[in-house]
């Protein structure tokens, strides 16, 4: 290479996921590869092909369970489509057990392991992909409603709006599994938060109240009663001219915000 007038670099740079597994050994190291393979490849219809595969693996000890865990559900945070497909996955590994490596004799699950890590990340930052992949673990019944309840509690005693805009994406999706009352009282919560935050950005308002019509006709329509007609949404123009801010008060960056 010298002879070209070039010269390897002392620290050169590595792709971001083989950074990751630098400090594995090399069986580690060959299963998160098998691993990464098999659930870039899943699909519905190859599904039981490629949890075979995953089963096979050799996670014997804790630290790849673990690695197995964070690699599954990065890929469902990270492509939420295909949440459901990583749920099912998950929901076949639940009792996969492993020794314990810090209390001798006693074991760790996957979905122990798994579990810990999605409270761990809801209670941090909270991406809409997380919050639809805790409702699909729900659906498999990793997640109980006990949980569901708990987060559901958070968000509302949070009230910043990003706890609200994940509360709009997880609220509709499980409230037909959930106590008609308890829901209701939670509505009117929403109602509340949204009487006291008259800054709250139009976009997120019309969420939450599509929200709270859409939760609100699932009860009915669940009881056998007359479906809650929805409301038509509001647009800024619409409201009476003495509630409009100025022009110049309302321009300033838009956000791109992620469908749910």
């Amino acid at each position: 290479m010298s002879e070209f007038g070039l010269h390897r670099a002392e620290e050169p740079w590595r792709p971001r996921r083989m950074m990751a597994t630098r400090g594995l050994v090399s069986g580690t190291r060959r299963l998160l590869l098998h691993l990464r393979t098999a659930l870039n490849k899943m699909t519905e219809r190859n599904f039981q092909q490629q949890l075979d595969k995953v089963a096979a693996l050799d996670i014997t000890t804790q630290e790849r369970l673990l690695l197995v865990a964070d690699a599954v559900l990065n890929k469902a945070v990270t492509e939420p489509a295909f949440s459901g497909l990583y749920a099912q996955l998950c929901a076949a590994l639940q009792r996969l057990r492993v020794p314990s490596a810090t209390s001798p004799g006693a074991s760790v699950t996957f979905a122990g392991v798994l579990l810990g890590r999605v409270w761990r990340e809801f209670h941090g930052q909270r991406p809409l992909g997380l919050v639809r992949f805790i409702v699909e673990l729900f659906k498999v019944n990793l997640v109980t409603e006990a949980m569901v309840h708990t987060g559901i509690q958070e968000l509302l005693r949070k009230t910043s709006e990003e706890s609200l805009e994940c509360l709009s994406g997880l609220l509709p999706r499980v409230c037909p599994a959930l106590g008609r009352s308890r829901v209701e009282r939670y509505l009117r919560q929403v109602e509340e938060v949204l009487g006291r935050r008259r800054r709250c950005s139009f976009q997120l308002r019309f969420r939450l109240q599509d929200m709270l019509d859409e939760c609100r006709q699932k009860a009915a329509v669940k009881s056998g009663e007359h479906p809650v007609e929805r409301r038509p949404r509001l647009c800024a123009m619409d409201r009476p001219e003495s509630t409009r801010r100025p022009v110049h008060a309302r321009l300033g960056p838009r956000t791109a915000q992620r469908a749910f």
